[in-house]
């Protein structure tokens, strides 16, 4: 039976499941960003070490393992960790929090504000998702001031006066 088990874990690997769609503009080298439940609001800086040769066909998923150093030791094994890459070809996008889209007439919209108390339902064409947010493809515009919580009350009473009328 085992005594005791040595590891030395200065170097720690992270396996990271890759899309489908991303994995043919990965390179062994990249810089990647790790950020991990146990340390929030920190990254680890690490290296992209080795893209797997299967894809899994339930997951549509490559396994990419990435290296990082972990000189204090603040990285364990098995620790929950989401990786971030800047992958070649990218292209600057508008996000916005998948509770901000509302759909109104068959259309998905967004308020955007137009005055102080004032919102207006834009149209928008949404794009991919990532992590609990939705790119805006058409529609709005960085630094347009968007409602992230409550648009579904918005949309209520957009709904209710556009009732109240007919």
């Amino acid at each position: 039976s085992e005594m005791f088990i040595v590891s030395e874990l200065t170097t720690v690997w992270m396996i990271a499941n890759v899309h489908e769609e991303h994995f043919q503009r990965l390179r062994t080298g990249m810089p990647v960003r790790v950020s991990v439940q146990g340390h929030p609001g920190r990254t680890f800086s690490g290296k992209l070490a080795r893209l797997g040769e299967q894809l899994d066909s339930a997951t549509r998923t490559v396994q990419a393992r990435i290296e990082l150093a972990n000189p204090s030791g603040l990285l364990k094994p098995e620790m929950y960790a989401d990786a971030e890459m800047d992958l070649p070809g990218t292209h600057p996008a508008v996000f916005v929090p998948e509770t901000a889209v509302q759909e109104l007439k068959g259309q998905s919209v967004v308020f955007v504000q137009t005055g102080d108390d004032l919102y207006d339902a834009q149209p928008i064409e949404i794009g991919r998702g990532s992590g609990g947010a939705v790119e805006v493809v058409r529609g709005v515009a960085g630094g347009d001031r968007v409602v992230t919580r409550g648009a579904f009350l918005l949309k209520s009473q957009l709904l209710k006066s556009s009732l109240a009328e007919e």
